[in-house]
């Protein structure tokens, strides 16, 4: 699969679904870049990525992110970065 350099989100978004939507965008032996549309009031169940990167971005709306013991409020257009094998 070849990276994009140029991704338009619009192009894989589901119009109101009604659970969790993944789309994986890019994938190779490394790497995974997924789009998630999580609707409103649904959540992911908790896991991790010991030895890679998690980027948000919230494209509308709002999210409750949380990574034990820390939680973060995220509204349209604001980015968080974690990487999953910190404590």
């Amino acid at each position: 699969m070849k990276l994009p350099q140029i991704i338009r989100f619009a192009d894989y978004l589901k119009e109101n679904p009604a659970e969790a939507v993944r789309t994986v965008l890019y994938q190779d032996q490394h790497d995974n870049m997924v789009l998630w549309q999580i609707p409103p009031q649904t959540m992911l169940p908790a896991h991790r990525h010991p030895h890679g990167a998690d980027i948000w971005i919230v494209l509308r709306g709002e999210a409750e992110l949380a990574s034990n013991p820390r939680r973060a409020q995220q509204r349209q257009g604001r980015l968080h970065f974690g990487f999953g094998h910190q404590p």
